[in-house]
């Protein structure tokens, strides 16, 4: 091999190195003359875009400013007036501090700044590229206040570079999407965005939890299902909007978290937020989140990468388990409760077809009568008389069945119908996760006992978790090499399904153990025994006995979901009735 001599690189090729580790994409440009506005203490944005970024950028602000004597260092690499030492990287609270995205951006664009001060008469204005400065130097700029910043042929002299991009069409969503999080993360800046074919216009609010902002961000579909929540332990806040159960999506993407105002990408806290809802919501999909994490600028790492998108946070579990605590109590309080009809539904009228029922509508908590004892009774039934009551009720009074499955009810504004066997799941579940976390579920002895024969594999799991299962109200022994001997199963089942109850109970501990948190395996043992206790179809009920159903869903914690996340019940307005039958036409 020839011998290598060992020399310093050029500077142009330094910086662009720098910005293939900064600026891979136009929207990596975007992220940080935004971040720099903001820093700049700007609060109204005007960004505009062509070709997705590539042709031109644009960012007008009205920030503080800067000098004409500085404008020349702000394009040079390392130069910021957010660091001064060591303690300060430590202790970072501004949006960005590297002070080479600027630099890197002049390496591979051809730049245009003008700024100007409050003690300055007018504006000034320096135009790079390549690391070189226009030999015109400095000239006055018509600029009145903050800053304009021009970007043109961006990576015109970094060919391979463009050819990794993706059209300009999906280059200006991901652009976008950088606007939105920044107006996510910081209310009280007001956002115009535009590109060719489309126009962003946020307003600025004093209002944190404003939905109406939010709507405007993130879409009414996600403003109208959206529940602002706080929370706060050991020094460590927490604020934002998680969307109730009714929301999902199949992916992730309305999920966004913020520390200290800059958005970030951390699995732990997304992971505790999504666990929130794996007993509330069907089967794979996701919730959306907006959550802002304040903590000790100490504590957080923000230099650990160049894009500062990724954070190193101390007290990591602190803040999960503030995250986890916080949603899951305040999804824990939603109830029924009907609102306007404008507030509730906005989808269209079929012309020949029943209007779509709607989906649970849960908002603030209501206060409904606590039932102690289980729903359903296993005396034989006798007929009772419709009570008429005067107090309306959320989910409304029984009027009878519908093919042993559903229970039809009268709400005061339209009609209901409740799923019998998910509703009564979802409250025995509930008594039963309480019962597990007291002192455990109380067993029942059996009066004959029953021998189980189970699988090696199912046999080798009972031998591993005796202790778990008699916290789950089981009291067996061994008996023979496939065989247990049952002596005693939950409180409340049915002794008749003993033996299939003892094996679904061990499959799902098979099934969760090896992929699941212990909390979570808990959950879907306890959420397998609900389903063997609740109510079959075709059971027949009195009317005292449904509307005592009633009343426990609309007190029962997530009873607008069973356990699996299927909806317990759905709703139908007068207005949707009516427009069915063409009424008033």
């Amino acid at each position: 091999m020839a011998n290598r001599v060992i020399q310093k690189l050029p500077e142009l090729i330094k910086n662009q190195i720098k910005a293939g580790e900064v600026i891979t994409r136009p929207k990596d440009v975007v992220k940080e003359i935004l971040e720099n506005a903001l820093d700049a203490e700007a609060d109204k944005l005007s960004l505009e875009i062509q070709e997705g970024g590539l042709a031109s950028i644009t960012l007008r602000d009205n920030g503080v400013g800067i000098p004409k004597s500085q404008l020349e260092l702000a394009l040079t690499a390392h130069a910021t007036s957010k660091l001064k030492s060591l303690k300060d990287l430590e202790t970072m609270d501004t949006m960005g501090f590297r002070g080479e995205a600027l630099a890197s951006i002049v390496s591979v664009s051809r730049v245009s700044l003008s700024s100007t001060t409050k003690s300055q008469d007018h504006g000034w204005m320096i135009k790079a590229s390549e690391d070189k400065f226009d030999q015109q130097g400095l000239s006055p700029s018509a600029i009145t206040k903050g800053t304009v910043l021009e970007i043109k042929d961006l990576f015109f002299n970094a060919k391979a570079r463009r050819e990794f991009l993706s059209s300009s069409a999906q280059e200006t969503r991901a652009i976008e999407d950088v606007v939105k999080k920044i107006a996510l993360a910081k209310s009280n800046i007001a956002i115009q965005f535009k590109s060719e074919k489309k126009k962003l216009d946020i307003e600025a609010s004093d209002d944190e939890a404003s939905i109406e902002r939010l709507a405007q961000i993130l879409g009414k579909n996600f403003a109208n299902h959206a529940l602002w929540l706080e929370g706060e332990r050991d020094g460590i806040k927490i604020k934002g909007f998680v969307t109730d159960p009714q929301y999902q999506r199949a992916k992730g993407d309305m999920q966004f978290v913020f520390i200290n105002g800059r958005h970030i990408k951390e699995p732990a806290i997304v992971m505790a937020a999504r666990q929130c809802y794996f007993d509330v919501m069907y089967q794979k999909n996701q919730p959306g989140f907006v959550l802002h994490i304040d903590l000790d600028p100490s504590l957080v790492d923000a230099n650990i990468h160049p894009t500062k998108e990724q954070v190193r946070i101390r007290s990591i579990k602190q803040v999960t388990s503030l995250v986890f605590h916080t949603i899951k109590t305040r999804l824990s309080e939603l109830r029924p409760v009907f609102t306007s009809q404008d507030e509730t539904y906005t989808g269209s009228m079929p012309k020949v077809a029943l209007a779509k029922p709607r989906m649970p509508i849960i908002r603030e908590p209501i206060h409904a009568t606590e039932v102690d004892t289980p729903v359903m009774k296993q005396e034989p039934l006798v007929e009772d008389c419709v009570a008429v009551c005067e107090k309306p009720t959320p989910l409304g009074h029984a009027i009878g069945q519908l093919s042993g499955i559903y229970i039809l009810t009268q709400a005061e504004d339209g009609m209901i119908l409740v799923d019998m066997h998910a509703a009564h799941e979802r409250i025995l579940y509930e008594q039963m996760k309480k019962a597990y976390k007291a002192d455990g579920i109380e067993k029942q002895q059996m009066l004959v006992l029953l021998d189980c024969e189970l699988t090696e594999d199912q046999m080798a799991c009972f031998g591993k978790n005796q202790m778990l299962l008699s916290q789950f109200g089981f009291d067996i022994t061994q008996q023979g090499p496939n065989t247990v001997l049952i002596r005693a199963i939950p409180k409340a089942l049915n002794a008749n399904e003993a033996q299939t109850l003892l094996q679904s109970v061990i499959n799902s501990l098979l099934e969760h153990q090896v992929i699941s948190p212990i909390e979570e395996t808990m959950h879907a043992v306890l959420s397998t025994m609900a389903c063997h206790r609740a109510i079959r179809a075709n059971r027949q009920l009195s009317i005292m006995e449904m509307n005592q159903l009633l009343r426990e869903i609309e007190a029962c914690e997530f009873g607008s979901q069973c356990n699996h996340g299927r909806p317990t019940w759905l709703y139908w307005s007068l207005k949707d009735l009516d427009g069915f039958f063409h009424r008033g036409q």
